[in-house]
């Protein structure tokens, strides 16, 4: 083999130069970037829909309980009764609205009361 023939093998090699494979490395990460960010932001836009949608149900069942009784529940006829218990007295058609956000699956809470001797209550 003589040395033109050496060189033309080396100027027909092919593959990719380092600069190549760094900037196409650069560009997988900043995609996956934007991606992971994307998808977090979708997540939480997911559930802050998911609170407001229960928080509507949960008022409109206050509603709901005022109109047929008057009145609205007092805290006292909540206090210490199940999630299920205080879905039939709202008439609510899913007890799910009422579990708290990040509560293991099929949980059913109970209410209580931070000061049971309270006897001041704020309006808006």
């Amino acid at each position: 083999m003589g040395s033109k023939a050496i060189v033309k093998r080396l100027k027909t090699k092919h593959g990719f130069t380092i600069v190549e494979v760094l900037v196409t490395t650069i560009v997988i990460i900043i995609l996956g970037t934007v991606t992971v960010v994307s998808y977090d932001n979708v997540q939480s836009e997911a559930r802050d829909k998911t609170r407001l949608s229960n928080a509507n149900i949960i008022a409109q069942g206050l509603e709901n309980y005022y109109n047929k009784n008057g009145e609205y529940p007092s805290v006292a006829s909540i206090v210490g009764q199940t999630g299920s218990s205080v879905q039939q007295k709202l008439d609510l058609r899913n007890a799910d609205v009422l579990v708290l956000p990040g509560a293991a699956p099929g949980t059913t809470n109970s209410f209580t009361q931070d000061n049971p001797s309270a006897t001041e209550y704020a309006y808006n």
